[in-house]
């Protein structure tokens, strides 16, 4: 079977599928409509996937994605916890409040990186070779969790996870409130 590209850089696919192999488990992929004009089919080809997934998984890693948004996420919360399943957000922690369990994200947002670039050119403006420059920019990640979510699904935190948490939320946000 072919796997299509598109997406899986931006979603760190080819690291979690890595991780998957030296710590055996198996990855269970499913497809959705993201980057399109229609955001309610994006939208529905996600809460499809969650539905299709919930039975058979024990986590769900939520991608960066069109259709996972202020309008489906309380449907795929919904969904996650009816079957107990863990979500972990590639977004960070927007998403965490409004209730999946976890996400380690960047974080400073884009300004570190954006600094950094701007370091790299203005030292190739003034004469550097950008081969003789490192190009590898590293952050420190920022882990959100939301302790509510772990209550609903019964995961257990340990202490030392709940203390290296930048982002600790013991609600679930509702968008509307």
């Amino acid at each position: 079977m072919k796997t299509p590209l598109f997406g899986r850089t931006y979603a760190a696919v080819d690291v979690i599928e890595k991780v998957a192999e030296d710590r055996s488990f198996e990855l269970v992929p499913c497809y959705t409509k993201s980057d399109i004009s229609n955001l309610q089919a994006a939208c529905d080809s996600v809460k499809k996937c969650f539905t299709e997934l919930v039975p058979s998984v024990d986590a769900i890693y939520v991608t960066r994605q069109g259709g996972v948004n202020a309008e489906s996420i309380p449907y795929l919360v919904q969904i996650a916890h009816k079957h107990l399943i863990p979500t972990f957000s590639q977004s960070g922690p927007g998403e965490v409040r409004r209730g999946f369990l976890m996400s380690i994200s960047s974080a400073g947002g884009f300004r570190p990186a954006g600094r950094f670039f701007a370091a790299t050119m203005a030292q190739i403006f003034n004469g550097a070779k950008p081969r003789q420059l490192n190009q590898l920019f590293e952050e420190s990640p920022s882990i959100a969790i939301n302790l509510k979510t772990a209550e609903v699904i019964g995961f257990y935190l340990k202490a030392d996870l709940l203390a290296a948490a930048d982002g600790i939320y013991k609600d679930i946000e509702n968008p509307d409130e």
